[in-house]
C-alpha cells in the first residue's frame, strides 16, 4: 500500500476522513486499474525487454564479461529484480518505497561490493530505453519517474 494512504489511514483511526484525504484515496483508486494494466505490459514483455539489457552490457563492456563470472545470469537477475521492484512501486505509487526498500541497499550491496559501476549506467539507461520501446507513450510516462529514479540512484547521482 501506498505509504501516503497507509499513514492517512492509520491517522484517521476513530475519526471520518477529511475530504482532502477521500481525494487522495480516490486519485489513487482512479488510477490502479492503468497502472495495473502497465504491470500486465511488462510482464509479458520482461523477458524480451532484459534480454535486449543484458545483450547490450555484453556488447558494449566485454571488459566485465572477462572479471565477472557469471556476468549474464547476474545482470538478469539484477535488473529483472530491479524492474519488478520498479513496477511495484508505480502500482503503489510510491517512490520512497522504491528506493527505501531496494535501491540504496542494491547500491551498496551489488553495486560497489562487486564494483560493476562501469557498466551500471550502460544496463539502467538502456533499461529506460526498453521499457519505452514496449510501452505505449501514455503509460511509459507514469512509469518512467520510477526508472529514471532507480537508473540516477544507482549511478550515484
Amino acid at each position: 500500500m501506498n505509504s501516503d494512504i497507509r499513514e492517512t489511514l492509520s491517522d484517521a483511526e476513530g475519526r471520518y476522513l477529511e475530504p482532502e484525504e477521500q481525494t487522495m484515496l480516490m486519485e489513487y483508486a482512479d488510477s490502479l486499474e492503468q497502472r495495473l494494466i502497465i504491470m500486465r505490459d511488462v510482464q509479458a514483455t520482461e523477458s524480451e525487454i532484459v534480454d535486449s539489457v543484458v545483450e547490450t552490457v555484453m556488447e558494449q563492456h566485454p571488459e566485465a564479461v572477462e572479471r565477472h563470472q557469471k556476468l549474464r545470469d547476474k545482470t538478469a537477475r539484477d535488473v529483472s529484480m530491479v524492474l519488478r521492484y520498479c513496477v511495484l512501486a508505480m502500482v503503489k505509487d510510491d517512490p520512497e518505497y522504491l528506493e527505501d526498500q531496494v535501491l540504496h541497499w542494491f547500491r551498496k550491496v551489488v553495486v560497489e561490493a562487486f564494483e560493476m559501476d562501469e557498466y551500471i549506467d550502460t544496463a539502467y539507461s538502456t533499461l529506460i530505453d526498453e521499457v519505452e520501446r514496449h510501452l505505449e507513450a501514455d503509460d511509459f510516462q507514469i512509469l518512467a519517474p520510477y526508472l529514471r529514479m532507480t537508473h540516477s540512484i544507482l549511478i550515484g547521482e
